[in-house]
This record gives C-alpha cells, structure tokens and sequence, in this order.
C-alpha cells in the first residue's frame, strides 16, 4: 500500500502525509470521478482528520499509520465503493 500512495506522490519516502500529498490525493478522487469536484473542501477536510487520527493511533508515520489512513479514507463518509 505504501509503495502506490508513494507512487502517486500521496506519501513520502517516510511514511510522512504532508498538506501536497492531500491535495494531490484529493486531486486524484476528483479527476477520476471517485467524488464530486464542489466536494473538495469535504475530501480535503476528511483526508487531514484521517491524518490526524493515524498519527494519534501509531504515534509515528509507519507502514501500519498509512494502512490506518487508507482504512479511515475509505469508511465511506465521503468515498462510496460499489
């Protein structure tokens, strides 16, 4: 998981989600339709709280604090999967 949020520039080399990895994040759900453009600020909002709450939980950026933020993104507050 670590290596496509790294990829698509979502991460750091160090597990590090600074505010240009939520916004290319919220980019990335945005141009491929995941949620609506007029929802940014939600997304964007959603994504720094999953932040936080992954930092809280491990205490240091780690491969299980990106598992904890890919798992607070996808609870489907703001992001539906079929």
């Amino acid at each position: 998981l670590h290596c496509k949020y790294k990829y698509y520039n979502f991460v750091d080399d160090k597990y590090n989600i600074k505010d240009y990895h939520i916004r290319n994040l919220a980019d990335f759900l945005i141009n491929y339709n995941v949620v609506p453009a007029n929802k940014r600020r939600n997304v964007e909002a959603h994504l720094k709280s999953c932040v936080t709450k992954s930092i809280k939980k491990h205490r240091t950026p780690s491969c299980d604090s990106i598992f904890s933020y890919y798992t607070c993104i996808s609870d489907e507050k703001l992001i539906y999967f079929n």
